[in-house]
């Protein structure tokens, strides 16, 4: 009797213990605050708030950037060993949807972040989600741009005017190394998009639509990309979690873990491929950007900046 009673105290004492008190906590839904733009990114039909993540492979994800990493992020904390339900915050700024998620208002945003807008105090940085050169934008316009559309080098692009929000700072980085005429009133790609029907502006930075001819719509205006030609962003882009939330260790060890596995299993490729983000037909495209412009043109943009 005094042996079973020994047994039953150990066999208490072990379960107590830390680990296994964790292992016990992946098994119970885990809300989690997330930063987002809007709810109106995330489709109606398609929630992440009962602790299931949505079948990536049975999803409509269209041409959806914020609804991918959404996917991603879900999957891999799964993998990670957790049942996560996101609780979005809404807001409309990037570099506030990030200050929120650095003083603990969020664990984290829903979207990966540029790598040089990440502060490593602030943040646990997960491994690169999209790697340098894996983010890419074409040349897009309206279809009855022909003459823009009928250009064959890229130094032609400084006499057309490009529409951008003046907040991106990573695009306009590029774009100054592609053309002087700048319009920066547009605040988000409808809107650009709206500008250039008005031929207020002639093309924009935008990334590839996934149909056989790369070309899509917002909303009710068709676009269609300069032939040739885009850019390809020398930086990475990361999830980032909160070291402030009580849950940000626990919740950053789980994403590494998964993120790990949906390198390796070919779902992370998979996710970027069905919103035409990796692309194979412009793998050979020519590269614009201040890094890999035409002499003539870094010259323009040098004489530029000395005025």
């Amino acid at each position: 009797m005094k042996q079973l009673h020994m047994l039953c105290l150990i066999l208490g004492i072990l379960l107590a213990q830390p680990g296994n008190a964790r292992g016990a906590e992946t098994t119970e839904i885990i809300t989690l605050p997330i930063g987002m733009y809007s709810a109106s990114f995330v489709p109606r039909p398609l929630t992440f708030n009962n602790g299931s993540c949505p079948d990536i492979r049975h999803t409509h994800i269209g041409h959806n950037q914020i609804v991918a990493e959404l996917l991603i992020l879900c999957r891999a904390l799964e993998l990670g060993g957790l049942k996560p339900a996101f609780e979005f915050n809404n807001t409309s700024d990037y570099l506030r949807i990030i200050h929120d998620s650095a003083n603990s208002v969020t664990l984290m945003p829903g979207f990966v972040i540029w790598k040089t807008d990440i502060n490593p105090n602030l943040f646990y940085i997960s491994d690169p989600v999209l790697k340098e050169k894996e983010f890419v934008k074409g040349i897009y316009t309206v279809p009855d741009n022909k003459k823009l559309l009928s250009i064959k080098h890229a130094d032609e692009l400084k006499h057309y005017a490009i529409t951008t929000n003046q907040n991106w700072i990573h695009d306009n980085a590029e774009i100054t190394c592609i053309t002087p005429k700048i319009i920066t009133a547009a605040s988000n790609p409808h809107l650009m998009a709206r500008m250039i029907v008005a031929k207020r502006a002639d093309f924009m930075l935008f990334p590839f639509f996934n149909s056989s001819d790369l070309n899509g719509s917002l909303n009710d205006i068709n676009l269609v990309p300069l032939q040739g030609m885009k850019v390809a962003f020398n930086e990475s882009l990361h999830f980032i979690v909160s070291k402030k939330h009580p849950r940000g260790l626990v919740v950053y060890e789980a994403l590494q873990k998964g993120l790990k596995e949906l390198r390796t299993n070919g779902t992370l490729r998979y996710i970027y491929e069905k919103t035409g983000f990796f692309n194979p037909q412009v793998k050979d495209w020519t590269e614009l950007g201040c890094d890999n412009q035409p002499e003539a043109t870094n010259s323009l943009n040098a004489a530029a900046n000395r005025e």
